[in-house]
């Protein structure tokens, strides 16, 4: 069930998104165009279902784009996602054989006073939430072989089996080059992760593990 501050946080949001949004359609000839962005949190597989949660209420209320009603998500021209904020930012751009509205479950209930265990366990197989609520234990297995077997890294698997995959986004390519964005997602998804430890050890393991895997 939504808190009010969250119904607070969405009516600004939604305002402040719909003047954006009038003021793209209107102004046209100024260069310099407002950009608008979407910041998604860290925290585990907690904050993706929070996070995917947000962006599917933005998904379900329509504003006005260039003279049009559309999902308020098409008005934000970045999604950035730190940590576990990052698996719905990157499921949602990259999700292949599906839309917007169905990574979203735009379709879904959204009227609090209509929710109940029975609807909950009714989440449809194309949505990311059916990824969140799955149980992760098939997919740690999976990992623990990979790396006793061949050695590699544990949780890297464990995100791309039980979130990338599923959704047909492929292994060891690129984002964003050799794997494209979704035609119907709009905003440009920025990626951001942080790590602990010595500094000394950053460069070396930023260009050893992260950049090659």
């Amino acid at each position: 069930m939504r808190t009010p501050s969250i119904e607070i946080f969405l009516a600004l949001s939604l305002a402040l998104l719909n003047d954006v949004g009038a003021a793209k359609s209107k102004n046209r000839k100024v260069e310099e165009k407002p950009k608008i962005g979407l910041a998604l949190a860290g925290g585990s597989i907690t904050a993706a279902n929070i996070c995917g949660s947000t962006m599917r209420g933005f998904q379900q209320q329509r504003i006005m784009i260039d003279g049009e009603e559309r999902p308020a998500m098409d008005a934000f021209d970045y999604t950035s996602g730190l940590s576990g904020g990052n698996f719905p930012n990157l499921m949602y751009a990259f999700a292949t054989d599906t839309t917007s509205d169905e990574i979203l479950d735009a379709d879904g209930i959204n009227d609090p006073t209509q929710i109940t265990a029975e609807a909950l366990r009714e989440v449809p197989e194309k949505s990311m939430f059916a990824q969140f609520t799955k149980t992760i234990i098939p997919t740690v297995l999976r990992a623990m072989a990979g790396s006793f077997v061949f050695g590699w890294e544990f949780w890297p698997q464990v995100v791309y089996y039980h979130f990338l995959e599923p959704l047909g986004i492929p292994a060891h390519q690129q984002m964003g080059t050799d794997v494209k964005q979704r035609e119907d997602a709009k905003p440009t998804p920025v990626v951001e992760f942080s790590m602990t430890g010595p500094a000394e050890g950053y460069p070396d393991w930023l260009h050893e593990h992260a950049s090659r895997k």
